[in-house]
């Protein structure tokens, strides 16, 4: 009997062995290439997977629709050549609004948007380089995560310029440039949290939760900036169970229960990341924020979260 029981130790020990060195699925591999915000692997993988329709279970092939559909959205075909540094044009519709844009490596960073008369001109880039880089950045993120980021939120913002009358562009007072950089902000943050991969996303997020902290409280976009953070707060509160991944802590007292949150959640992300689900849910529900507040172009806000509170974007 203890032969047989030693036998069959050895047995489940090796089968054990044998499934940690197995190699990952081709699930796997296309969850772990979108999470990682690898689009030309992610990429070509779909394309060798479409010739093998039955690859996946009913649940897996939902998520790979999901994944092929926000690649397409993501990782538009200028995307590639903006990274090689070539001067591209740029056309891609932001939250419903379309844009035209140029992509300029001479336009360092930002967005440069010019006006005359009726046209409206975007030009926009990024440091050489750093587009697709993995370099390390700051607080682990790469610079290629951070630089893409910054891409499309000043697309974001260009699809701001496109909405506004052309009147409120020219000889504002600076109360109005201040008024109309929020919303353009806004709409700039709202665009690189939703169409940047899920790293881009989270470093995007992570740093709409600084601006929470004290030494950012004097700058004029930091309400329109906090705006995202307190949506994605107020998602995870709102719904605990649909992420496990992020761990919020019990709050007892109702004083200053946002900051308390916040600064939970701004120091959980920082180092961990989430599943290809939570991803999903965060994506899901900036498209909402967003949709839900296209108005605050014209008003300059406030802006309502999804659990029915407003924020303003005067501090």
């Amino acid at each position: 009997m203890f032969i047989a029981a030693s036998l069959i130790c050895v047995s489940g020990t090796a089968s054990r062995a044998a499934d940690r060195s197995a190699p990952p699925s081709v699930y796997d591999k296309l969850v772990s290439q979108y999470m990682a915000g690898k689009w030309d692997d992610l990429d070509t993988q779909i394309k060798a997977t479409a010739k093998s329709p039955g690859t996946f279970s009913i649940s897996e092939k939902t998520d790979i629709d999901y994944i092929t559909q926000a690649l397409s959205e993501c990782n538009p075909a200028w995307w590639k050549p903006c990274a090689g540094g070539k001067r591209t044009q740029m056309r891609v519709s932001i939250f419903n609004v379309p844009v035209t844009a140029v992509f300029d490596p001479q336009q360092k960073q930002g967005l440069n948007a010019q006006f005359n008369g009726d046209e409206r001109t975007f030009l926009l880039g990024c440091a050489p380089g750093e587009l697709g880089s993995n370099q390390q950045a700051e607080h682990g993120f790469t610079k290629g995560e951070l630089a893409a980021g910054g891409l499309w939120s000043a697309l974001g913002m260009a699809s701001g310029y496109v909405q506004v009358p052309l009147s409120s562009l020219l000889d504002n007072g600076e109360a109005e440039k201040i008024k109309l950089q929020r919303v353009l902000n806004f709409r700039g943050d709202l665009a690189a949290a939703y169409y940047g991969s899920p790293r881009t996303r989270q470093w995007w997020l992570f740093l709409a939760l600084q601006y929470y902290r004290p030494q950012y409280q004097k700058t004029p976009i930091v309400m329109s900036r906090k705006s995202l953070g307190a949506m994605f707060v107020a998602e995870l509160a709102s719904h605990p169970d649909a992420y496990p991944s992020i761990r919020l802590p019990a709050i007892q007292d109702a004083d200053h229960a946002e900051d308390k949150l916040v600064s939970a959640v701004h120091n959980w992300i920082e180092r961990r990341g989430w599943t290809l689900a939570e991803d999903k849910r965060i994506r899901e529900a900036i498209k909402a924020f967003a949709l839900a507040n296209t108005s605050a172009l014209h008003t300059g806000g406030p802006v309502k979260l999804a659990n029915g509170l407003l924020i303003s974007f005067e501090p």
